[in-house]
């Protein structure tokens, strides 16, 4: 979530140039936090111990030190969760729907700002699919934690394959401008091409055994393209002006 608010983040920062570093610092930091934190919980739990009804960091925290080093990690997790809400879900989703809203690829009410020239309506529209997700998840934890999470990794590992490619066409095709830029990937392209791999593994690691899972999601994106092509391609449009937003508050 937080590389999604920093990449929609670029219209409303006061130095957009900062960034692309941002983003890089943040995942390695975000790699060597996590895997550590795996490599941890895997050394405390079995797989034949974790269930959807409880966090595995949260298992593996009880039997290592107690049910108040749980507590400690569910407050922790919490809290977590609510700064992934309010950063990915209720400030970037809204924001790529407005995106998509003045492009035309959704409906032009998409686009539209508030009085606080913030996109109103996308972030009511946020909002509602997470409050709605939320209930389907209290009574039945399973959709929520197997079925939804696996069609989210198709999707996220979709979107990080399409954003690779995008990123080294764009290099191809604009080769000025990126060397105008003020600061350069660096290595290039290392780190797309470690990208690629990273999609393979996950793919394999996360779909083998759940076929069913990913013809859900190869479903799910044809239905995607179909909108695409039956509405969205023929209402779309090049946005030459950027939305204007509060970057005061």
């Amino acid at each position: 979530m937080g590389a999604l608010t920093l990449t929609t983040a670029g219209s409303e920062a006061k130095k957009p140039v900062d960034l692309p570093k941002g983003l890089v610092y943040a995942s390695i930091t975000f790699l060597v936090i996590y895997t550590i934190a795996m490599a941890a919980m895997f050394g405390i739990l079995s797989y034949e111990e974790m269930s959807v009804s409880e966090s595995p960091f949260t298992a593996a925290a009880q039997l290592a030190f107690g049910p108040g080093a749980a507590f400690v990690i569910n407050i922790a997790a919490w809290l977590a969760a609510a700064t992934c809400l309010l950063g990915g879900t209720l400030y970037s989703a809204p924001r790529i729907l407005l995106s998509m809203g003045e492009s035309r690829i959704l409906p032009e009410v998409f686009a539209r700002l508030n009085d606080k020239r913030v996109p109103g309506f996308a972030t009511i529209f946020a909002w509602v699919l997470s409050v709605v997700l939320v209930l389907i998840g209290m009574k039945n934890p399973d959709v929520v934690y197997v079925t939804l999470s696996l069609l989210l990794v198709f999707c996220w590992v979709t979107t990080w394959t399409l954003g690779m490619i995008s990123s080294i066409r764009y290099r191809k095709l604009f080769r000025e401008e990126v060397e105008k830029l003020p600061w350069k990937q660096p290595l290039f392209p290392l780190f797309p091409i470690i990208g690629f791999f990273g999609v393979v593994i996950i793919m394999y690691g996360t779909f083998k055994g759940a076929e069913s899972a990913l013809i859900t999601g190869v479903v799910f994106l044809l239905l995607q393209v179909v909108y695409y092509y039956a509405y969205g391609k023929k209402n779309i449009k090049k946005t030459e002006t950027h939305t204007e937003f509060n970057v005061e508050g």
